[in-house]
């Protein structure tokens, strides 16, 4: 179902820390619907939901897992990448902070430069947003416009930035080495 991120021409550019899309992945489609379901029972049930992070403009869902098409992408993932050692010592519930559902209500918003050290996948489930990945703290290497459907790959380390282009959500998946 995953082949077209999880490929030998892709293991390379991994290897290499080389970013890439994949336009129109042929992923599952995930519904509004369903995130704003795990969006009311997180909220209902006083789990954090990241707000404070993206200014009340958005929201930061830990564990997206619980939605069966990410944990079947993740499980794939894991075949080739180690977990995130930043998130090793936690426990099962810390750990899926590894990869989250991250919802943006407003255009433009949540376009802060930042990096993190894990190899970075963002998959763009609804909505669209505008990705720019940056060769060095100022040195521009990519910029790319995701909609839904696409996938794109931040090497570890590398400082980029996102705006979203209207309301949009997408999976963020962090992971250590690779494994292969």
């Amino acid at each position: 179902m995953f082949n077209t991120l999880i490929n030998e021409q892709n293991i390379n550019k991994f290897k290499s820390n080389t970013p890439f899309v994949i336009r129109a992945s042929n992923f599952p489609d995930i519904s509004w619907q369903t995130v704003l379901e795990i969006l009311n029972y997180d909220i209902l049930n006083g789990r954090p939901t990241g707000s404070k992070i993206y200014k009340d403009y958005g929201f930061r869902l830990i564990e997206a897992t619980r939605i069966p098409e990410v944990r079947l992408l993740a499980d794939e993932l894991y075949s080739v990448f180690a977990k995130s050692p930043h998130f090793e010592d936690l426990n099962e519930e810390d750990q899926a902070h590894q990869i989250y559902i991250s919802l943006t209500t407003q255009r433009g918003s949540y376009a802060d430069k930042h990096h993190e050290p894990e190899h970075v996948i963002f998959w763009q489930i609804q909505g669209s947003s505008t990705w720019t990945i940056f060769k060095n703290e100022t040195e521009v290497d990519i910029v790319e416009v995701l909609n839904q459907g696409d996938i794109i790959y931040c090497p570890p380390s590398r400082w980029h930035q996102v705006a979203a282009n209207s309301p949009r959500c997408g999976i963020s998946m962090g992971f250590g080495s690779l494994a292969v």
